[in-house]
């Protein structure tokens, strides 16, 4: 049968922007309000991690290797425009909020702190594989092997219940949380508290969403976890809501600060309200497989 060849997604959320990526290295630009592809490019990016990002509105697209080190494009043209062949194993790319900074997290070796114009290093953070950064104010989560801790106001850290971290946003006032066989929990920026938890729930993505500050997640179901629905996080298990069924999907990705949810069949939604706003024509391969 004949499916979805996009195997990598990441939004942007100062830009209408997103990238998609065949696996492995072709790179796809796509906007999301004209519902078009305006550029296409290869890339070093390699299968595994999370190693796909824009930057700087939608203008840069980064990506990295584990073996062939990391590589910024200008969009849409996809012009190189500098590569570091020093950084060896890359694991996972974010963007800070200003969109001019890259967190490279490493498998080994301190997280790479990487200007996105110049490619430079401004600065390391050892321990350090991923940091999630805040779009309200100086909030930052930073990802370690044994603990997360948050930097802001109020520093404190954060005990994992799993292996690893999924996926993770940063409200105003809190940050939300999912981790594999762990479900999805909220903890309360002032105090450091535990706000709630939904173990039963099998979370990938998350988001905020400021257009009615509410956390927002992709939710699978566990006897069939392609099976996915778009859910809005509450307190009470009961008070969260399927916002939009969205069927089978092993890649998605929310967009333009959290208000958009892209998934690897090209369905775009509404995050606060569940409606299908357009779908992206991604190209499709055979799966003969299935």
């Amino acid at each position: 049968m004949r499916d979805s060849a996009i195997r990598h997604l990441v939004g942007c959320d100062d830009s209408p922007l997103i990238a998609a990526a065949l696996f492995e290295s072709t790179v796809q630009i796509w906007h999301l309000e004209k519902a078009e592809k305006i550029g296409e490019f290869e890339t070093i990016l390699d299968f595994g991690g999370q190693r796909l990002a824009l930057a700087a509105a939608g203008s840069i697209c980064v990506t990295g290797s584990w073996t062939q080190g990391l590589s910024a494009y200008s969009v849409p043209d996809g012009k190189r425009l500098w590569h570091r062949a020093d950084l060896s194993e890359i694991q996972t790319l974010t963007v800070d909020a200003a969109g001019q900074v890259v967190y490279c997290g490493l498998e080994r070796g301190p997280l790479a702190v990487i200007d996105v114009n110049t490619g430079t290093t401004s600065g390391t953070m050892r321990g350090a594989l991923r940091v999630v950064p805040s779009r309200f104010g100086p909030g930052t989560l930073i990802v370690r092997r044994e603990r997360y801790r948050i930097e802001g106001t109020r520093s404190f850290e954060i005990p994992p219940m799993s292996f690893a971290l999924v996926g993770a946003a940063l409200s105003p006032d809190a940050v939300c949380i999912s981790e594999p066989k762990a479900g999805v929990r909220c903890i309360d920026l002032a105090s450091g508290d535990h706000l709630w938890h939904h173990p039963e729930l099998h979370v990938g993505e998350v988001t905020f969403a400021a257009s009615d500050h509410n956390f927002y997640c992709v939710s699978r179901v566990e006897s069939a976890p392609l099976q996915c629905s778009l859910i809005r996080l509450a307190p009470g298990l009961l008070d969260c809501d399927k916002v939009a069924q969205i069927g089978v999907c092993w890649e998605e990705t929310f967009a333009q600060a959290g208000e958009s949810l892209v998934t690897m069949r090209g369905d775009v939604y509404e995050t606060s309200t569940g409606r299908l706003l357009t779908r992206l024509e991604f190209p499709q391969r055979d799966y003969p497989d299935r």
